[in-house]
């Protein structure tokens, strides 16, 4: 499908700000909306702040709170703060699940299974699967899992988790 470049002129009435924007959805309908700005560098690794406000934000929330990101700009600080909420999510929900196991309330058996059916299970294939850049398997990368061994199992959770992301933005980009 090819894209039209179309130019339109528009006399802009009024602008609003995005914390006006989230004002006026608490105001109508959405009074537990949280709006928070987590400052993160395009062209840098962001800093340990970044992942201090995203865990303060959501620790004290149930694993099933909704997390919304917007960098504004479509570019990749959108897909860092999806991976953390991802990360996060899946430490409270397993050791929700291990408390539960703990106090007899489930069977470790079942515990197990939805761990694994939640976090470890694969998604379904895509054509990008098999490609080794896709898959994080740089040589830098190699060479540290090969270094550092128990480096594998981060790096394993990691690909798990942009898996996921990337499977859901690819969804909404199509209900786009």
């Amino acid at each position: 499908m090819e894209r039209e470049d179309i130019e339109e002129t528009v006399k802009v009435e009024s602008i609003k700000e995005l914390k006006d924007i989230y004002e006026t959805l608490k105001e109508n309908g959405f009074p537990n909306l949280i709006g928070q700005r987590c400052p993160v560098n395009e062209d840098r690794a962001p800093g340990e702040e970044c992942f201090d406000i995203m865990i303060e934000l959501l620790k004290n929330e149930p694993a099933s709170t909704p997390c919304i990101f917007s960098d504004q700009m479509g570019r990749g600080r959108t897909t860092l703060g999806m991976i953390i909420a991802c990360l996060i999510k899946e430490i409270q929900i397993t050791t929700e699940l291990r408390r539960m196991e703990d106090i007899d309330l489930v069977a470790k058996d079942t515990v197990d299974d939805l761990i694994h059916q939640k976090f470890e299970s694969a998604l379904p294939k895509c054509q990008d699967d098999d490609d080794p850049f896709i898959k994080g398997e740089f040589d830098v990368i190699k060479e540290l899992l090969e270094k550092i061994p128990a480096t594998k199992e981060g790096k394993r959770k990691l690909t798990e988790s942009l898996t996921f992301v990337d499977h859901h933005q690819r969804e909404l980009d199509f209900r786009i």
